[in-house]
C-alpha cells in the first residue's frame, strides 16, 4: 500500500526533502491510471533510481542526472490522482484511489455530484476515520472513503459507479452551507439579491425546489463569509477606529462602551467632511433611522447643504436607541470639532413627529405660513388658518414660530465677498424663477441704491429694497442669499448683473473648495493593526412591546401600495352614522347597537310558548302604511300559529319594548285611534335603516 511504500522509502533514504520532491500528489495526464478494484491491487514497490543505499553516486551532486528508461519512468510517475472540482459535477468520473484533502472536501464532492446528477445520495456512515455515501435502497451505487494512516488525507478505496435508480426530486444532503458557497459569487456581485432570484436560479440550474427560509439562510451565510459576522465586526471596532484615523488624519472617532465591554455609542467624523462643511451654508439637518441587523440599533446622521443645494454628510453615529441622551452626546461632538463660531450661526432642521392635519386646503395654508419671510405675512396666514380650523391654529401657536416659520429666522449677516464666477446650475434655476416673478413688480428709485417696489397687479403690497446692503423688507433676500422677486425688479430696471448680488456660497469656486478634500479608503480587516483593547460585545437586542409594524405610519395624502386594489383612504374625514345621522361615529360603532344586541340575547333566552297555543298577532312597525293619516284599529281574531311560527320572528323578539299595536287573547272592545303621519326625515331614516335601529326614534 501507499503507506508501506512511504515508510520503506523514508527508511532507505537519509534525506526527507528528497522524499517530498519525489512524491507529489499533483494530477498528471500521462501518469494517471484507471483503478476499477480496491487500492490493494498491485503491491509492487515504486522506488526512484539513485535513492538506494547500494546505488552508486548516492552522495553525488549528479543525483538528478541519472538516466531513466521508459519503463522506469512509468514506475516513477505512478501515483494516485488528486480530486479536482468540475464545473459540471455530473460528468465527474469516480476513480478508486483518488485523494482528498480532508473529509469536508469529500462531502462537498458527493453533494455536488448528487445535486448536479439529481440522485438521492446520502451518507450511511460518517465518522472520524471513514465515510460511506450510498444511493437509494434499490440502487447499487456507493462510494467508500477512509482516512489514511498518520495523515489527514482521505482516499477512495472502493465504489460502484453505475446507478440503477431514477432521478430524485428532493436532495437531502443539499445543505445551506454548500449552497452558500455555490452562490457566493452572485451574492458578492449583488449583496441585495432577492430570495426569489436564488430560488429561481436553483430550480432552473438543478431542477430542485428551494424554500424561502432555506434561501434566507443561504444568503445570510454567504454575506457572513464575505463581510464577516456581526459579532466579529463589533469585536474589532477599535481596530476599525485606528485604521480610520491612520488613513484619514484629523478625523474624530469616539466609542463609548459599558462594562462588561458592550457596545453603546460610536461617532466617526471624517476630516474631509469637517473641512467641506466649513465653506458651506450654516444649515444642518438631523435625522435617524433603524438599522436592520440581528442586534438592532439606530443610525443618527447630520448633513449639510453644499453650494449646489445637494446633501453633504457631516457626521453619523450608531447608537442603541434614539433618546435625548444619545442625541445630546451626538450633537456635542460636532460642536467641539467644528467650533462654536460656526455652530452658533447654524440652523438645525429635524423631522418632528407628523401631525395629522385634515384637508388639503389647511395643509397648503400651513405651508404658506411656514414659508412666510416677514412677520406681517405670517400673522395674515395664521388668521386664515384660525377661520378654517381653530384646533389647528391652537396646535401651531403652541409651537414657537422660530422653530417652523421663516418669519422668525435670524438674518444671515456674514460678510459677502463678490468676485467673478459662474453660479451653480440648481441655483441658476431658482434665480430664473425669481427673475420671471420680478416682472409683476414695479420699482421706483428713491436714491442711494434704495427702491420702492409695488405690485403691478393692483395689490397694495409695497416693499423697500436696498441693493447696496443686499436687503429687502420681505427678508427673503437676506435668508436665501440670492435676490428675491422684488430685488429682481430693481436689478432689471437698472440693467445690473444678477450674478454680482448672489452670495459666494453658490459660486463654482466655493463648490471646488468644498469637494477638494478626500475621504481616503481603508484597508481590509486582515490588514488592520491589532489594538490592545478589550473585545467589544454587540449590544443586547431589546424587543419592543407589541407586534412589529410592517410599514411606517402614513398621512392621509401619502400614497398607499395596495397592489391591484385601488381604494381611497378616509383618514382625516369626519364620519357620519347612517342609523342616527349623527357625526363622530359610523353604524359599526353605533352607541345603542350593543344595547339592542343585549336585549335580543335576553329575548332569545326566554322560554317559548307551547306548540299550538293561541297567541295574539303583533304588527311589525315596518308594515304600517306611511301615507294614511287616520285609520280605525280593526279587531284581529285569535289565530293558531303553525310549526314555523312557534318561536316567533327575531324582529318581534328584539323589539319587545317598542309600542305595539296588538290585541290580547280576550275580546277587546272596538275603539278608534288616530295615527299621525311621520315626518319626512323619519321616513328617510326608516327606509335606510333596519327595524332594529328604529329604537332611536323613541
Amino acid at each position: 500500500m501507499l503507506e508501506d511504500d512511504d515508510e520503506e522509502r523514508s527508511e532507505r533514504s537519509g534525506d526527507d526533502e528528497s522524499e517530498d520532491d519525489d512524491y507529489q500528489l499533483e494530477n498528471d495526464d500521462e501518469g494517471d491510471r484507471e483503478f476499477s478494484g480496491s487500492v490493494n491491487k498491485g503491491k509492487e514497490k515504486v522506488v526512484a533510481a539513485g535513492l538506494r543505499d547500494e546505488d552508486d553516486g548516492y552522495e553525488s551532486e549528479e543525483l538528478w542526472d541519472v538516466p531513466v528508461s521508459d519503463d522506469e519512468g512509468d514506475l516513477l510517475l505512478k501515483k494516485y490522482p488528486l480530486y479536482k472540482s468540475l464545473k459540471n459535477m455530473k460528468e465527474y468520473k469516480w476513480e478508486v484511489g483518488t485523494l482528498y484533502v480532508d473529509r469536508n472536501t469529500f462531502k462537498e464532492c458527493v453533494t455536488s455530484y448528487a445535486v448536479h446528477s439529481g440522485r438521492g445520495i446520502w451518507f450511511s456512515k460518517c465518522d472520524s476515520h471513514r465515510c460511506k455515501a450510498v444511493c437509494k435502497k434499490i440502487c447499487k451505487w456507493f462510494a467508500y472513503y477512509h482516512k489514511m494512516k498518520r495523515e489527514d488525507t482521505w482516499q477512495l478505496t472502493s465504489c460502484y459507479k453505475k446507478h440503477t435508480c431514477s432521478k430524485a426530486t428532493k436532495i437531502g444532503i443539499m445543505s445551506s452551507q454548500w449552497l452558500s458557497k455555490t452562490f457566493m459569487k452572485k451574492t458578492c456581485e449583488n449583496p441585495k439579491i432577492k430570495l426569489t432570484t436564488l430560488i429561481k436560479k436553483a430550480h432552473s440550474k438543478w431542477n430542485v425546489d428551494l424554500t424561502k427560509t432555506k434561501a434566507m439562510r443561504v444568503k445570510q451565510q454567504a454575506l457572513d463569509e464575505i463581510n464577516g459576522t456581526y459579532r466579529e465586526q463589533y469585536r474589532r471596532i477599535h481596530d476599525y477606529a485606528a485604521e480610520l484615523l491612520r488613513s484619514n488624519p484629523g478625523s474624530t472617532v469616539q466609542i463609548q462602551v459599558e462594562r462588561p465591554p458592550e457596545f453603546q455609542l460610536e461617532t466617526p467624523i471624517p476630516d474631509a467632511c469637517k473641512q467641506s462643511f466649513m465653506v458651506c451654508r450654516p444649515m444642518i439637518g438631523l435625522d435617524g433611522c433603524f438599522i436592520k441587523t440581528p442586534y438592532g440599533g439606530q443610525l443618527l446622521t447630520a448633513i449639510g447643504w453644499d453650494p449646489n443645494d445637494q446633501i453633504l454628510p457631516i457626521a453619523y453615529a450608531v447608537v442603541e436607541a434614539e433618546t435625548k441622551d444619545s442625541w445630546r452626546w451626538f450633537l456635542l461632538n460636532p460642536c467641539d470639532d467644528l467650533g462654536v463660531d460656526k455652530i452658533r450661526w447654524c440652523t438645525f432642521m429635524s423631522d418632528q413627529q407628523k401631525k395629522k392635519i385634515p384637508g388639503v386646503q389647511l395643509k397648503m395654508m400651513m405651508r404658506k405660513a411656514a414659508k412666510a419671510t416677514y412677520h406681517q405675512e405670517w400673522e395674515k396666514r395664521m388668521k386664515e388658518i384660525q377661520l378654517i380650523d381653530q384646533s389647528a391654529y391652537n396646535h401651531l401657536m403652541e409651537i414657537p414660530a422660530k422653530y417652523w416659520s421663516k418669519s422668525r429666522w435670524a438674518d444671515n449677516r456674514q460678510s459677502i465677498v463678490t468676485y467673478a464666477g459662474k453660479i451653480l446650475p440648481k441655483i441658476n434655476k431658482k434665480i430664473e424663477r425669481e427673475f420671471d416673478k420680478g416682472g409683476e413688480w414695479l420699482a421706483i428709485y428713491a436714491g442711494r441704491d434704495k427702491y420702492e417696489v409695488s405690485s403691478s397687479q393692483g395689490n397694495r403690497d409695497k416693499f423697500v429694497v436696498d441693493l447696496n446692503l443686499y436687503e429687502c423688507s420681505c427678508r427673503k433676500f437676506q435668508l436665501t442669499g440670492y435676490p428675491c422677486e422684488h430685488a429682481m425688479s430693481c436689478i432689471r430696471k437698472m440693467c445690473l448683473d444678477v450674478k454680482s448680488y448672489v452670495n459666494k456660497c453658490y459660486r463654482k469656486e466655493t463648490y471646488v473648495d468644498c469637494y477638494q478634500h478626500v475621504i481616503y479608503p481603508v484597508n481590509e480587516p486582515n490588514l488592520w493593526a491589532q489594538i490592545e483593547n478589550d473585545d467589544v460585545l454587540p449590544p443586547v437586542f431589546r424587543k419592543p412591546i407589541g407586534h412589529p409594524k410592517l410599514s411606517q405610519n402614513k398621512t392621509s395624502d401619502e400614497p398607499r401600495n395596495n397592489g391591484p386594489l385601488a381604494k381611497l383612504s378616509r383618514t382625516g374625514q369626519q364620519q357620519k352614522c347612517s342609523y342616527c345621522l349623527a357625526l363622530g361615529h359610523n353604524k359599526r360603532i353605533f352607541p345603542r347597537k350593543r344595547k339592542v344586541e343585549d336585549s335580543a340575547k335576553k329575548n332569545n333566552a326566554a322560554p317559548q310558548d307551547k306548540k299550538g297555543a293561541g297567541t295574539t298577532r303583533t304588527l311589525n312597525p315596518s308594515k304600517i302604511p306611511a301615507k294614511t293619516t287616520t285609520q280605525p284599529v280593526t279587531k284581529l281574531q285569535p289565530k293558531r300559529k303553525s310549526n314555523t311560527q312557534v318561536g316567533g320572528s327575531q324582529e318581534s323578539q328584539t323589539s319587545s319594548k317598542r309600542p305595539r299595536c296588538s290585541n290580547s287573547a280576550s275580546q277587546p272592545q272596538p275603539s278608534t285611534a288616530t295615527v299621525t303621519s311621520p315626518s319626512r326625515r323619519t321616513l328617510k331614516f326608516m327606509a335606510k335603516t333596519p327595524p332594529r335601529a328604529w329604537k332611536a326614534l323613541g
